[in-house]
């Protein structure tokens, strides 16, 4: 039997081909092949990213963040009593990485992302099922 996950909606935002304008699907009570594959999905321009959230909406609290695509995902979460954080891996030195390339976009420095798409979907499997951040990595405001 699989693991009943604490989040309560997942939250895709697709962009057209232009670049200009989006739509969102929501998704009540996601299970994890939606996540996964929500994940997978990910090419920084017409899928650049998603949330998923305890609540029946995400609206900036309780919820977690993933954007990008292959090459860099950025990862990010609201958390009570800290506000936003984001994964951080302080080996990663570089500058601006392109995660998210329609619209406004999103380029944050090298050391708030990660190239693993493994990783992504661990840190992201993990708040999915117990509503919190793993401590197995770094998470900086």
């Amino acid at each position: 039997m699989q693991k009943a996950l604490a989040v309560r909606v997942l939250e895709v935002t697709e962009y057209p081909p232009s670049g200009d304008g989006y739509s969102s699907c929501v998704f009540p009570i996601p299970s994890w092949e939606q996540i996964e594959a929500a994940t997978r999905a990910l090419n920084h321009y017409r899928l650049p990213f998603f949330f998923i959230g305890l609540y029946d909406e995400c609206h900036g609290e309780d919820c977690f963040s993933v954007f990008g695509g292959p090459n860099g995902y950025s990862i990010s979460a609201e958390v009570k009593d800290l506000g936003w954080v984001q994964y951080c891996d302080p080996s990663h030195t570089g500058g601006p990485v392109d995660v998210w390339t329609s619209d406004q976009g999103f380029y944050p420095d090298e050391r708030y992302v990660t190239y693993d798409v493994e990783l992504v979907l661990r840190l992201t499997r993990y708040y999915a099922e117990n509503g919190q951040l793993d401590p197995s990595v770094q998470w900086e405001q």
